[in-house]
């Protein structure tokens, strides 16, 4: 059984990742777009770093700001890849709820806390997703879960402060076709303004307690100058919709790097501050640890 200050810390944690992957769809309507094969390819062997940037609005004081970074990283994995997400968060001020949390976090009234969430992800040959692990640490909390779809359903476990732990066990679920997370969306080369394709995520079952396909449609537009950090790139904007309604607007290079995201309901972008290619050695599975 889960103590009440257990169920608070995974309430914490799945809050804010939430906000952070909002652009996950909430409705799966697959016909409203041409399924695509994911493109880790072109991504293979990069590491892109993005700043996270909260949005200023006339009720917040502190403005526009950095709240975090955001690295993402993909190896070749036989026979897949491995997708690889950090995410530090130094200022969690807009976060719903947080301080009224922070003493059973671990974190003293008016210190600097620290937010991370980790997730790793794990693709075969199609790529399809075939197992993820997730940490989230705050303050002196920390849970991990994880998960795989190497038999049929998805199962997996997971821990909280080295303490309670559990089993999860949906064995009627079908992952065929799941193109993962995507907390950072993975973008095809070479679109073309009125290309559309739908991406078929994994996602929660609210009402259910169950995992989900959940169906992101993007349509892409015309490129655009965009100004980052002073420097101006042409970029091809995508928009993200769940039910016709907007929920994540990408900007992305021709080669399908994400340089910057905009999440459309609280305000987050990711803005690229650097991406480095062939910084991510091929993972050999013999000898590969679990991350």
């Amino acid at each position: 059984m889960l103590s009440g200050g257990s169920l608070v810390r995974i309430a914490v944690i799945a809050a804010w990742t939430g906000l952070l992957g909002s652009h996950v769809a909430d409705h799966a309507w697959p016909t409203r777009g041409d399924p695509r094969r994911l493109a880790l390819a072109a991504r293979s062997g990069e590491r892109a770093t993005y700043d996270l940037v909260l949005d200023g609005t006339p009720q917040d004081a502190k403005g526009r700001r950095a709240v975090g970074t955001c690295t993402v990283s993909c190896a070749r994995r036989e026979p897949g890849y491995r997708l690889s997400t950090q995410v530090t968060l130094i200022d969690q001020s807009f976060i719903p709820g947080f301080e009224a949390v922070r003493g059973r976090l671990g974190i003293a009234a008016g210190a600097r806390a620290q937010v991370t969430l980790a997730i790793v992800e794990d693709f075969d040959a199609a790529p399809c997703l075939r197992a993820f692990d997730i940490e989230a640490a705050a303050g002196g909390s920390t849970a991990r879960f994880h998960t795989s779809f190497e038999r049929a359903g998805l199962h997996g476990h997971w821990l909280i402060d080295g303490g309670p732990s559990g089993e999860v066990d949906f064995p009627a679920f079908d992952s065929t076709g799941l193109q993962g997370l995507q907390l950072v969306a993975v973008m095809p080369p070479r679109m073309a303004a009125g290309d559309r394709f739908a991406a078929d995520l994994l996602g929660i079952d609210a009402l259910a307690r169950a995992p989900a396909h959940r169906v992101v449609v993007y349509l892409a537009g015309d490129e655009e100058t965009v100004t980052i950090a002073g420097r101006a790139s042409v970029l091809r904007c995508i928009e993200g919709t769940c039910d016709g309604a907007p929920t994540v607007r990408v900007w992305c290079d021709r080669s399908g790097l994400v340089v910057r995201q905009r999440s459309q309901d609280v305000g987050i972008s990711l803005e690229l501050r650097q991406v480095d290619d062939g910084a991510v050695a091929p993972i050999d599975p013999a000898t590969d640890r679990d991350p």
